[in-house]
Formats: C-alpha cells, structure tokens, sequence
C-alpha cells in the first residue's frame, strides 16, 4: 500500500564549495530525435562506415582513472555515540510528522524522525530550520528504529524529540553522495520520442563525493542488447528493457545518492523514464527516493521561452529525501533570460570546462544501437560522458553553494529552488551573483582560465 506523504519542503543544506567566477550561457541537445537506417544488414554496415564518429578521447580518460567500484553500496555502520549528521531535507508525513534527511562524516544516510515539535508559526521552527547546517544528537537522547517500525531506506533511522536536537557550527563539507545519470532513448524517423512508445536504450551513471577531486568512484551504463567491454567503466547488459528499467531503479536503492543530477533532467530525463515505466506496466519502478512506499510522480509543471523563442517545458518530480539539481537550470538561470550564447550541454562544458560531449551525431545513434556491440560501445563511452560532464560543471560552477544561498535568502528549501524561468527573477538573481564575482551578465561571457 502505498503512503501517502505531504511534502513540505521546510528547510536547505548548506554546501560549501568553490565558486568559480564565471557565468555562462541554452537547452540541451536531445539525441532521441534519430531517422531510421535500412533494416537491410548490408545497407547498414555500409551507412555505418560513413557515419561512425573517430576513436573516443574519453575512452583513455576512463582507463586513466582509479578502479571502478563493484560495490555500490554506502560504508557499513560502525558503532557511534552522539549522532552528527549534515541535514539536507526536511519533509512531512502525515502519519509521523517531520522527518529530517541528511548524511553523517561517516557518509552514512540518516532518517531523522522528529516528536514534539513547534507549530508552524513558532520564529524557533522557522529560525532553527534555515541556520541549521550541521546537527548533533546526544547519545541519550534518540531512540534507534528497526523493521517494522522504520519509514525510510535510509541506513540510519532515529526518533528524538525537537529539543534534544542541537545546531552544529558550520564545518567543511558535507560527503553528499552524488548521482550523474543520462539516457539515450532511440526515436523513430523525424519524430521526437514519445515514453510511450520509444524504448530507452541506455542509461549511464556516474558516482561522486561533493568536493573530491578523485574521479567518480562507481562508472556504468545499462544497455538495451550486448555491448563490448569498457575499461574504466562497467557494463551492464539487458535483452529486455523492462529489465533494464528495473535494475536501475535497483541500482538507484542500492548507491542511495544524497543528490541526483544531469543535465535536462526535470524536462526530459526523469520525465521520460517515468513515462516509459509506465507504458511497459512496471509497478515496481518509481520509487526512486527514500520513504518507503512513496511513488515518484510529478508535482508540478512548468514552461519557459528558450533565448530562440521555442517553448520548452520542465517537470518538478520530488524524489522525497533526496536532493536535486539540474544543470541546464543552473546555468540559464545564471546566465539570465537574454543570452545569446548557447546553453546546450555541448556549448557549456566547451566554454566552461574547455571539453566537449562526444563527436556521435544524434542521426548516428540508430545506426549504432542497430548495430553491433563494438558500435553500443561507442554509443555507451558517448552516454558515459554526457553523466560525466554535469558532474564536472557542478563542482566548477560551485552550483550546490548558489543553490543554497538562493534558498537561504529566500527561505525556501535546497529542492524548492527549482527555476519557474520567471525573466524578473532570473534577472535579479542572475545579476545578484554576477555583482559578487565582478563579472557582467550579457552576452559576452568570458571563457575559463586558461582558456
């Protein structure tokens, strides 16, 4: 049976993290859009010789970094006194009232249950909830929680009353656990992809701690058929798509990221998959966040004008206990609603990063998924990097910081500060930060050093 939670998003994180001094500039390219290629073998083969892409850059960078790991889950519990733990969300079941997320030094998730607690209208609710970074808990204090009586995934779940919990000084970062994830999805002949009918063919995904510069530790892609080995990364092949789509959700369990991120994924992403789920009838798939027996659904829908005036859309899908952020989001709203500059994923990472997203053209995509394992390889290393370089962009923009500091100074939540794409408020605040960082908000956006 499904619980039934009222999401109120009470309170943000604070993350600090370099902010790099640059603003940037426009949607993402989607590559589901792909016209079809003879079905005939030899046509093919032949199509494919002309339109393969040249031997991937990234595919060296993958060999270079440290092993991959094979075990996705978080560090075993190691016995504790006081609890100290970095809160992240603060949501409101009906049935138990509050329930604060976070994680431990220890890089342990953390359900928090909360009893005697203010009003809503108590300034000690509202003033705790926004300066609250860092949380202790007296060892005397909590009440630890086992099955049945648990509510959440979370490896750590407490019962405490409000009083017993104590604000923390602000200290170094917290060790947020880190999602980058991409699909491919193959479309039929000039037709964008539609869940309900076009199959996703691959997911990649990427793991990191928020602030290490050591590579991401956990490097894999699901596929839709076999496809050749990756040095650097694992491959993890499925006959059925249903299956894939299934194990991923699995695999979203089992790393239980602090904070999810891509780039388009509220308007394509997210959606797409849930979309998909539902057209192949998996029951079992959407529930990606962390109260047990809470469905991922869509809470809202927005719309915004793109710099060269076509519509677009994006979703807000809660993921309760986790956090999320968008990279495309990010970087319009930095750059404000009257850039020229592009702000696909492409454009950004070359100015910002001085990289781009592999050389496939999305009319290749079909080709290569049709056909061999050597050619889903060369789409998978494609789809790698494309969950590799939101990763790389939010550590050098410093979006967790920003994030946070929008939603401290508007006394919203860390999820809550998911853009409307209102042009007065992108401008303000795009101009707010761009005055701290002594930079201009227009087109001309400067490359990063070096560069």
């Amino acid at each position: 049976m499904l619980r039934a939670v009222f999401l109120r998003r009470l309170w943000n994180p604070v993350a600090q993290t370099v902010l790099n001094p640059h603003l940037f500039s426009n949607a993402r390219h989607l590559t589901g859009l792909t016209p079809g290629l003879n079905a005939d073998p030899a046509a093919t083969e032949s199509v494919l010789k002309e339109s393969l892409p040249p031997p991937s850059t990234f595919v060296d960078a993958l060999k270079e970094m440290k092993p991959n790991h094979e075990d996705w889950s978080r560090p075993a519990l190691m016995p504790f006194d006081d609890l100290v733990f970095f809160h992240t969300e603060l949501l409101w079941d009906q049935t138990a009232g509050p329930m604060m997320f976070g994680v431990t030094k220890a890089n342990n998730s953390v359900c928090v249950r909360i009893t005697d607690y203010p009003s809503s209208s108590d300034p000690e609710l509202k003033q705790l909830t926004r300066s609250m970074t860092w949380l202790k808990i007296p060892a005397t204090k909590y009440a630890r929680l086992v099955n049945p009586e648990r509510l959440s995934h979370c490896q750590l779940e407490l019962i405490v009353r409000w009083s017993d919990v104590e604000s923390q000084p602000l200290e170094d970062p917290p060790p947020l656990r880190v999602l980058s994830f991409d699909l491919e999805c193959l479309g039929r002949d000039n037709v964008f992809p539609q869940p309900e009918i076009d199959p996703v063919i691959q997911i990649s995904n990427v793991v990191s701690i928020l602030g290490d510069p050591a590579p991401p530790f956990i490097r894999n892609v699901f596929t839709l058929g076999t496809c050749s080995d990756i040095a650097g990364a694992s491959v993890i092949s499925f006959d059925d798509e249903a299956a894939l789509l299934q194990h991923w959700s699995e695999f979203v369990q089992q790393i239980d990221p602090d904070l999810i991120i891509g780039y388009n994924i509220s308007g394509f992403d997210l959606p797409y998959l849930l979309g998909r789920a539902k057209a192949l009838q998996l029951s079992r798939f959407a529930f990606l966040g962390r109260v047990i027996g809470t469905e991922t659904a869509r809470a809202r829908m927005g719309k915004y004008t793109s710099s060269r005036g076509s519509t677009r859309s994006w979703q807000d899908i809660p993921l309760p206990g986790r956090l999320q952020l968008d990279l495309m989001h990010y970087v319009r709203w930095e750059a404000g609603p009257t850039a020229k500059q592009g702000l696909s994923l492409n454009a950004v990472a070359s100015r910002v990063l001085g990289e781009q997203k592999e050389d496939v053209h999305f009319t290749a995509i079909r080709g290569l998924q049709t056909g061999s394992a050597d050619t889903r390889r060369q789409l998978a290393v494609y789809c790698l990097k494309d969950a590799y370089l939101p990763l790389r962009l939010l550590e050098v923009l410093g979006c967790v910081a920003q994030y946070t500091k929008q939603a401290h100074e508007k006394g919203i939540q860390f999820n809550s500060v998911l853009p409307d794409y209102d042009d007065t408020r992108m401008k303000d605040g795009g101009a707010h930060i761009a005055e701290e960082r002594g930079v201009s908000i227009s087109d001309k956006i400067p490359n990063p050093p070096g560069k």
